[in-house]
């Protein structure tokens, strides 16, 4: 078996150099590694085997091989996978053993189709329509209060006997609602 001599290093830089000792950041700089994740690749010497020794926690080596199959895996899988195509309209076979409810039961189909579409449900939309209209109402009415607030207190003034009864006012009414 033969095996052919590795003549490239691809090297990436994988950990910031920041706070590091001035001798890796050297090492880095005279690859040219400055950002972290970038990858260059360097000719297979002992010279450059002996300054890679000296930063193995910051960078990630391989090989020409290695760096090859890398990018093919990465190329697939970025790859446009063919679309899954799902039939709605499945016949449903009974199921054996025992069971709660059969899914081709009446009862089933209905639940499933009222979880699907909720809008087919009984008063939903009724019931939908009519807490967004309470919920406008009192938007209404909160602000109307918030006014009549702010004219007493421009008018009469902060501490004045009408702010302060209706301050005590919307207190208690704030109590009462918290119970």
């Amino acid at each position: 078996m033969s095996t052919e001599p590795v003549r490239s290093l691809f090297v990436t830089l994988r950990r910031s150099p920041i706070g590091k000792p001035w001798f890796h950041r050297m090492v880095l700089y005279d690859f040219g590694l400055d950002t972290k994740n970038k990858t260059v690749e360097v000719a297979n010497t002992a010279l450059v085997r002996k300054a890679l020794a000296k930063i193995p926690h910051l960078v990630t080596i391989e090989t020409d091989k290695m760096h090859y199959l890398k990018s093919l895996k990465t190329f697939y899988e970025k790859l446009l996978r063919p679309p899954v195509q799902i039939a709605h309209n499945i016949e449903l076979t009974p199921v054996v053993g025992p069971s709660v409810h059969r899914l081709d039961s009446k009862f089933v189909q209905q639940r499933l189709q009222q979880h699907s579409y909720p809008s087919k449900m009984e008063g939903f939309l009724t019931n939908y329509k009519r807490r967004e209209l309470a919920d406008a109402v009192q938007s209404i009415q909160n602000q109307a209060v918030r006014e009549q607030q702010k004219q007493i207190i421009a008018d009469k003034g902060l501490y004045s006997e009408e702010a302060m009864k209706v301050h005590m006012e919307r207190l208690r009414i704030a109590a009462v609602s918290k119970h």
